[in-house]
Order: structure tokens, then sequence, then C-alpha cells
């Protein structure tokens, strides 16, 4: 089942193969995305049902685009001389891209872990032979991993700045620079004119609302708390107790409020405020300690004891050990690099899928080090026992790793079928009625209801989550009175989850655990015997 982003995207993808302009253009998700999407659904076309395994095959391609782009920063960092060595590296990717893929595999993450790694072997060629072609090739990486997360346009700046800095060819940087300019231009220009100020993203503001400011995230938005100002256009409320909200209007998608989020928050104000500020920061701290110690439960095969801890802590021995030369080796603008991508991510929200190409990076470079820089001052005979130490530590959690995901996708094909359960919610609401296009109305934020997207329904109203319990409290008239204020938003029926009484005006929907309710009373809902 995919989660609201995912649907987000391919509803954008939707748009930009229908020529929808206005709703395609959204300043909250990265375009590049929606674009691979939007074109691999025009050439094969899948139907509802297959959609699912499409976004499997996505996935697929930008993991061996991953596996690939490491592939060339290995040859570069390495040159596949170090046998224990390399099977560390490969382990280590392994590790980070299985568990983002078995996580949040159907998301960009994985392409921007090939980015990653791309930008890094570029760089570690550049290094060694400057040239322009090359040059043009790193600004044009760089430039698609902002189209693909608007987080890369920061970093990328960063980076750039640190290659002027770092590099002693200053004509490859300044052509980089100008591909990478080039190539992002016209995305900005075309953003920018849409909500008519610069602008290269809004995902960043809405994420340090969301996380610093502690605006309430992921629904209707009605103002505050605090200094975060108003909206300048908020949901409608057709009923107040409780509280329905309508937003048929003006924004497309499966679930307009997590479409374009940024339309209905529009007017936040973003402000610093030292407390919260360093309550983020502590938040990310914390995660980073715990994936340290191997113990954060979101970085699932990270369970035991024996996991990459040791390679980082190796990586933490060779900064102490060769502090003298850390910095003057070809990869320490690398590393620059992706501690800028940590300290970005501290200052709002971590989580594992946005910097796993960056971890796998530093723990690389990190073990390289270990490797070759103190090799003189410990001997090569300790240094290797340390070596096969740490690589094992990571090897070991490969089964696990290997077996798990085996188990999944067994589960997936044997059980769920091409689609999963979603699918058959889809059929049901066939059988009673409800076909593509129709609006549609919820009890509490529909978020999860991809069924929604494969049956290509629309929400327009929803009990507010808050109210959800208050709702189940009414008595039938004041129920009523709900389902009136529903059908003004135009919802020809609502739908809820448990807990909903087994009384005759509602369908149960098999045994998903959702029911359908006809507001519509002209177009009643089929009851299937």
């Amino acid at each position: 089942m995919l989660d609201p982003d995912e649907i987000s995207y391919l509803d954008i993808a939707d748009a930009y193969s229908r020529g929808d302009w206005t709703n395609a253009i959204n300043s909250q998700w990265s375009p590049l995305y929606s674009w691979v999407l939007g074109g691999g659904m025009a050439l094969f076309r899948p139907s509802p049902k297959w959609e699912f395994l499409f976004l499997c095959l996505v996935a697929f391609l930008f993991y061996l685009a991953s596996l690939w782009a490491f592939h060339m920063f290995w040859r570069q960092i390495d040159g596949y001389k170090d046998t224990v060595l390399t099977l560390f590296g490969y382990s280590l990717f392994l590790w980070a891209a299985m568990d983002i893929a078995r996580s949040e595999g159907l998301q960009p993450d994985i392409g921007v872990m090939a980015i990653v790694y791309s930008v890094a072997a570029l760089y570690l060629r550049i290094e060694r032979s400057p040239t322009v072609k090359l040059a043009i090739l790193l600004g044009a990486t760089l430039a698609c991993g902002y189209l693909l997360k608007a987080v890369m346009f920061p970093l990328s700046l960063v980076f750039l700045v640190l290659l002027f800095c770092g590099t002693r060819s200053k004509q490859a940087t300044a052509a980089a620079a100008g591909i990478f300019v080039l190539v992002s231009a016209p995305w900005i220009i075309t953003l920018s004119l849409a909500k008519h100020r610069l602008t290269y993203s809004d995902a960043g503001t809405l994420n340090y609302a969301f996380y610093a400011n502690g605006v309430k995230p992921y629904t209707g938005w009605y103002g505050g708390p605090g200094a975060s100002g108003s909206p300048v256009h908020p949901p409608a409320l057709v009923h107040t107790s409780p509280r329905v909200m309508a937003y048929a209007v003006p924004v497309a998608g499966t679930y307009p409020l997590w479409y374009d989020p940024t339309y209905w928050y529009e007017g936040v104000h973003l402000y610093f405020n030292p407390r919260e500020q360093i309550v983020a920061i502590a938040k990310s701290t914390h995660f980073y300690w715990k994936l340290l110690l191997g113990m954060d439960p979101e970085v699932r095969p990270i369970e035991s004891t024996a996991g990459p801890t040791g390679a980082l802590l190796g990586g933490c021995i060779a900064l102490s050990v060769a502090a003298g030369r850390w910095l003057r080796i070809k990869p320490g603008l690398l590393v620059l690099w992706t501690l800028t991508a940590f300290a970005l991510y501290a200052l709002v929200h971590v989580e594992f899928r946005y910097i796993g190409g960056f971890v796998v990076l530093f723990w690389a470079i990190a073990y390289r080090t270990f490797r070759e820089g103190v090799r003189r001052d410990i001997g090569s005979p300790v240094v290797l026992v340390v070596a096969v130490a740490l690589a094992s530590s990571v090897v070991a959690l490969l089964p696990k790793i290997v077996i798990q995901t085996a188990l999944e996708a067994r589960s997936f094909i044997t059980k769920e079928g091409i689609a999963p359960d979603q699918y058959k919610i889809v059929q049901r609401l066939s059988t009673v009625g409800l076909i593509a296009g129709e609006p549609i109305a919820s009890v509490g934020a529909p978020f999860n209801c991809y069924f929604a997207r494969l049956g290509r329904l629309k929400f327009v109203a929803e009990v507010m989550d808050d109210d959800v319990e208050l709702f189940w409290r009414l008595d039938e008239q004041r129920k009523a009175e709900v389902f009136r204020s529903m059908a003004s938003t135009g919802a020809r029926a609502v739908i809820a989850k448990v807990p909903v009484p087994e009384r005759s005006d509602w369908i149960s929907l098999g045994d998903s655990g959702y029911y359908v309710h006809t507001l519509d009373e002209t177009r009643p809902l089929k009851r299937p015997y």
C-alpha cells in the first residue's frame, strides 16, 4: 500500500499526461520522479490492478541506477584493489539500499542515492583529470538531484562552493556551475511564475513549519501556533461540531489537502525560536546517536549490536589517528559535503531514507582512510585484523536483510497478489456503484486510502481527525446533519473505517474494515448481495 506522498506523485504524473499544467506544476513535490512515472505510464499504460507493480518496477530501475553509480564511485575510491575494502563497501551499499527499498522504496530516495554516488564518482575523476566534459556531467547530475529532491538544491550549491575552493581546475568548477544553473533554471522560473515569487521549492518551508515551529501537518490548517500566521485560503468549514472540512476546489488530486499542501498552507510564517530549534536539533541528534549505536527501530536492519556501528567507530579512529592528513586526502571534500547534509537535516527533521546515500559515502571514505591513512602508523597486520572485523560486522547483516526481503516479496506475490487489499476495495466500490471521477467524503483524514487513487475517486470533504470520536458519539439526527453538510460539497458517499455500527444504512466493503454510506439520495448506492 502506498503512502500519501506516493499517491500525490502519481496524481501529478497524471496531470502531466493529460496536459493539465495548472495542477501539474507543484512546489511541494519535486518534478523528476513524476516525469519518470508519467513517461512510464504513457509507455506501458498499466491498469489500476497493475499500477502497484509498475511502481515496483520503477523502484527497481532506480535501484539498478544506484548500484551502477556506486560501482563508478568505488572504481574511483579504490579501484577494486583491496578485497576486504570492496567487501565492506558493497555490504554498506546493500544494507542501505535494501533497507530503503523495503520501507520507502516507491519514493525517489533510492534515486537520490544514485545521484550522491554519481556526484562523488565524477568529483574524484575531475580531481585526477579535470575536463570540461566531466564538469558538464557533474553539473547536470547535480541539477537532476535537485529535480529529484528539492533539498539537493542547497546541497548542490554547497558542493559547488567546496569544489571551487578545493579543486585545482577553476574552469571545471565554472562549467559545472553553469550547467547546473542552465538545467535547473527552467523549473525554478516555472515555479516562480506559478507562485508569483522567486522560489526553487516550498518543501523546506513547510517542513520547517511542521517540525520546528509546531504547525499541525498533513491536514487542514486554520492558523497558529504562535507567530506562524494564518492561511490565505483555508479549507471551508461546512459543519462546526464536529468540524467538517471541504476542499473540492481549486486543487486536484485524490486527496487535495496533500496533493498541493503549499496552497492550503500559504500564509504560514517561519520564525526562529531558540527553544523550538534546540528541540528539533535534539531530536535529530538523538536519531544520529541511535543510528550510531544500532538501536533505532526505524532503521530496521540495525537492530542487533553487530551493525555498521563498528564501521563508524572505525572512521572515528581514522579521524583521530590520521588527523594531520584527513582533510588533505582527495575525498575530504566529499566528507565535508556529507557532514553538511547531516547538519542541514538536523535543523529540521531526519529519517534514514533521507541520508542513506550520505551515510554510505561517509563510512566508505572513513574506512578507506583508516585502511590507507594509518597503515604506516599502526602496521599492516593490525589494520588488516581491524578491517576484517569491521567488514564482518556489516556483512553479518546481509543474510537477515535478504531473507526478510525475500519473505516479504513472497507474501506479496502469493497472498496479496499484484494488487494489494486496496484493489479489492476498489472492486467492491465499483459493485456498489461508485465510479471513476466521483467525489467522496471520509470520516477522518483519508491518508492511507490508496483505493481512492486506484478507483480514480476524489476526496472533497472529511470529518477532522480531532473530531472523529465526537462524530461517532452523535445521535442519528445529528449524524444526518453532518451527512447533509458533506452532501453539500458534492460528495456522493462517505467512507469510514471502524468503528462503524453494523446498520442497514452502511455498506460493508468486504473484510477491509471500511464501510460506505450514501450521501446523494437521488443516486443511492447499490447494496451487493
